[in-house]
């Protein structure tokens, strides 16, 4: 046979001719049908060297011919499984490029021949190392197919088979399938619950700890994923280089009732122009406007990024979203980051010289909010970015990000918080051009790329700036896109529904935002799949902020016209209201009835099917609470939570002193009203504290019994294993001495009979018989 250098050469030359620029498809796959099983020999050759020249030659192939490369493929993954399951490094990492290469570019068959492929070898391999690089380069595959394949509910089924196997294998296999079940949790929820749930308390908490994307076990749900989604950096490469991847307030928000005095500065909105005529090609114009008219503050106020008036929980997280340092301070280097962030034209100096009225070099909240009822005209556009979300009501910038640039960086929850943003701001901005995205099949077909990644976003609840930017991004959207926006709303509210369960204040607020935009925005579709949503929170159990949160969107979407021929909606309705109002928190209950007093005046007959079954006391509560909402809808009037204008001082000392009364008389009565309800409360607290001091006592008690008679069953476990021991050694010496008994007898016994024998020759001789033993003849007769 020819030397290993030779065969290197003819297979380097072998690659320069197969992919040069000017061979066409057809004598591509007329020629290298007769040779692709001679170069996958020479990749199994015992010579490294030989093997590794083998494998760039292919991956080499497979990039010049990508898809029309799939024929050979099934054939090329069966030969490198023979590298990649051995243990030299350099066979191994090479087999292994060939086959991470391959799954990049080739796409799969409809029938999913490559799935099965490598589902076989991570499931029934014996080689273990190769069962982990099987289930990485599943990581690989899922993202890389495209939304054709996805689309088919049995690449799911067929995935979820190997999932489940690799999850019951040993421990690295399993490490490995638990990064393929959380990718899976991401496009197909539902599809993982039944695994999730069957694991054991320790499995599962490592699994949200490490495994699920967002680390929210979750934790998410959906559609097929878009090609520019699947394209990130793949969980195999981790195995490369190793292959590497409070309840719910049922009052308003506490604001302040005094207003910031500011002088009289207008909001400015930008001017919508006419129909833009850009080409899909053409270079973005920064600061270009579109179609869509935002919705407008009042006079003197600001909205946040949600369409509503700024309050103080929005100043606060405002706040928090500059202070990156955490330290409840603004330095300048903070400041000029927001700036960077938000797209603020001018001079961060001179603006952090306007921000910085004490110039201390540091603002705090006090002065931010001062400085935020100031809104002097220099940082007008920076409250507009940072309260309203300005810098996403703008079109597309020089800056942004290409779609899937965008969609790769919010696929890893990894990368930096800056370049998240930038990529979130940039989907968001494109999107929000209305005049390119009036087709909704166009935009759906786009959007649905960019979704998924956009939605991960809020399961990282380690950094809660990001998951509010992302809710506001989300609220944008749906402003702008509104109907078009159908075909994804529930997916959205499936995911802001597992914020909504969160226990951080700024992260719960912020979904509910989310989820209240979108209501109020988005129509629900003819099945109501977004009211089976909220009626299943009001009626979730296990999270009592959840449930609150669901009788607040009841209580909005009863207050929209509603068409009384959509039987679906009521039956959800009545079903949120059946548990509500027999719920066991006080507070759940209280929005129940209040959701009931809006029930009542445009469904009055199923509202009469829960007021007729009061008792005394419920009705009288009842009947108390409805004249109260009505008295509030009566009075309410427009509540100017942050403004930018000033009044006569005579007016504000009047309205701080009538306000003052008000306040008090209210604080008195509401006081006098929780009194007994307080006292319930304490009561049935010190109950509950000490039924669990008396359990932990018996559980203590229990535990020293545990532990006495298990070292009494452990004593009485050696007492009987020594008696047996000793029985056993004694045993043994009797039948040691019966045998030696046994020997000398026998030994004693050959003695004799040899001596026997040597003394029957010698009589024999005396009795004169020869040698045979007979009688001796006298030589006279012979």
């Amino acid at each position: 046979s020819a030397t290993w250098t030779y065969r290197v050469e003819c297979m380097e030359s072998f690659c320069r001719q197969f992919t040069a620029p000017s061979m066409s498809v057809d004598k591509f796959h007329a020629e290298f049908r007769n040779y692709h099983t001679s170069l996958l020999v020479q990749a199994k050759d015992r010579r490294s060297n030989v093997s590794r020249v083998a494998c760039q030659v292919l991956a080499k192939l497979i990039r010049r011919w990508g898809a029309h490369f799939l024929k050979y493929s099934y054939t090329v993954l069966e030969y490198i499984f023979e590298l990649v399951r051995q243990k030299i490094k350099v066979v191994h990492d090479s087999g292994l490029s060939v086959l991470v290469c391959l799954l990049k570019h080739c796409g799969d068959h409809k029938d999913y021949k490559q799935m099965a492929i490598l589902g076989r070898e991570a499931t029934t391999s014996k080689f273990v190392h190769l069962k982990v690089d099987c289930f990485a380069l599943l990581c690989l595959y899922v993202q890389q197919q495209n939304a054709a394949l996805k689309s088919n509910a049995t690449f799911w089924t067929k995935l979820m088979q190997f999932c489940q196997h690799g999850v019951k294998d040993t421990a690295e296999v399993r490490n490995s399938a638990l990064r393929l079940l959380a990718l899976v949790e991401v496009e197909r929820p539902a599809l993982t619950k039944d695994v999730i749930a069957a694991m054991n308390a320790h499995l599962r908490k490592r699994y949200d700890e490490e495994y699920c994307i967002g680390n929210n076990n979750t934790q998410s749900q959906s559609k097929p994923p878009s090609e520019q989604e699947q394209k990130e950096k793949s969980p195999v490469k981790k195995n490369i280089k190793k292959i590497s991847t409070n309840a719910v307030s049922t009052k308003t928000s506490k604001t302040p009732k005094t207003p910031i005095k500011t002088p009289k500065t207008p909001v400015k909105t930008p001017k919508t122009p006419k129909t833009p005529n850009t080409p899909s090609g053409g270079k973005k114009k920064k600061g270009k406007t579109y179609l869509f008219a935002y919705p407008k503050a009042p006079p003197g106020q600001f909205l946040n990024g949600f369409g509503e008036l700024v309050d103080e929980n929005d100043l606060l997280f405002a706040f928090e979203f500059v202070d990156t340092a955490k330290d409840k301070k603004i330095t300048i280097d903070e400041f000029t980051t927001a700036c960077r962030r938000l797209n603020v034209d001018g001079d961060a100096d001179v603006l952090f010289s306007a921000f910085d009225e004490k110039h201390t070099g540091k603002v705090t909240f006090a002065g931010f909010k001062a400085s935020a009822g100031a809104a002097s005209s220099a940082l007008m556009p920076f409250w507009t970015a940072l309260l309203s979300g300005g810098h996403l009501q703008r079109g597309p910038l020089d800056s942004d990000l290409a779609l899937s640039e965008a969609n790769k960086v919010l696929l890893d929850l990894k990368r930096p918080d800056d370049e998240r943003l930038l990529a979130m701001y940039s989907v968001v901005r494109e999107f929000c051009n209305v005049a390119r995205w009036r087709d909704s099949e166009r935009f759906e077909k786009e959007f649905k790329k960019s979704i998924g990644p956009l939605l991960g976003q809020l399961r990282d609840s380690k950094h809660s700036s990001v998951v509010r930017e992302c809710c506001v991004c989300l609220a944008t959207l749906c402003m702008v896109q509104q109907a078009h926006y159908k075909a994804f709303e529930v997916r959205t509210m499936e995911n802001l529904v597992e914020v909504l369960k969160l226990q951080d204040e700024k992260l719960h607020r912020s979904g509910q935002q989310a989820a209240h935009t979108m209501l109020r925005y988005v129509p629900d579709r003819k099945e109501c799949p977004v009211m089976q949503i909220v009626s299943a929170a009001c009626c979730d159990k296990n999270f009592p902020r959840l449930r609150l949160s669901g009788f607040v969107f009841v209580d909005f979407l009863l207050s929209q016209p509603q068409p009384k021929t959509k039987k679906v909606f009521w039956q959800y309705v009545e079903n949120a209201m059946q548990s509500g109002l027999s719920d066991g928190d006080p507070n759940v209950r209280q929005l129940a009835f209040v959701a009931l007093v809006k029930l009542e005046v445009v469904r009055n007959e199923l509202a009469l099917k829960y007021i007729g079954g009061f008792k005394k006391s419920r009705k009288e509560k009842y009947e108390q609470l409805k004249s109260e909402q009505q008295q509030q809808q009566q009075q309410q009037a427009p509540k100017a939570l942050l403004t930018v204008h000033k009044r006569p001082k005579h007016d504000v000392e009047e309205e701080e002193k009538t306000s003052a009364a008000v306040l008090e008389a209210k604080r008195l009565e509401r006081e006098r009203f929780n009194k007994p309800k307080q006292e319930r409360i304490e009561t049935e607290y010190v109950v509950q504290q000490k039924r669990r001091s008396s359990k932990l006592e018996q559980q203590q008690l229990d535990k020293v019994r545990r532990e006495q008679a298990e070292k009494e069953e452990r004593m009485r476990r050696e007492q009987a294993e020594k008696e047996e021991r000793i029985k056993r050694e004694q045993a043994e010496k009797e039948e040691r001495t019966r045998r030696e008994q046994a020997e000398k007898k026998e030994r004693m016994k050959r003695e004799q009979e040899q001596e026997q024998e040597q003394k029957v020759p010698a009589a024999q001789a005396q009795a004169g018989n020869d040698d045979f033993g007979f009688p001796k003849v006298h030589a006279c007769y012979l």
